[in-house]
């Protein structure tokens, strides 16, 4: 794995852990449901490692469409949840 590859998989696990310490409040101590479903069109990998190893086995175009899509997708989720917690929160 590359330098480059290893800071996204930084990155984006601290902001994987935010999303998944709000999620564990709202299930655990709230008592909520996480609001994402997931979706069976498609694998699920076991983790951002074998992601990003997915994705880089693409050539170079579609890799980066890829990476864009796969982020905004990432940051749609995020705001899904950002919602959901406000939501819950002015209740």
């Amino acid at each position: 794995m590359t330098n480059s590859n290893s800071r996204h998989i930084n990155l984006l696990n601290n902001r994987q852990k935010l999303v998944l310490n709000a999620l564990c409040l709202l299930t655990t101590e709230n008592k909520m449901t996480n609001p994402i479903e997931p979706t069976q069109l498609v694998h699920t990998p076991d983790s951002m490692e074998d992601f990003i190893a997915i994705v880089d086995s693409l050539s170079g175009e579609e890799r980066i469409v890829a990476y864009t899509y796969s982020m905004m997708a990432w940051n749609l989720a995020c705001k899904i949840t950002e919602d959901h917690l406000k939501e819950y929160h002015n209740d």
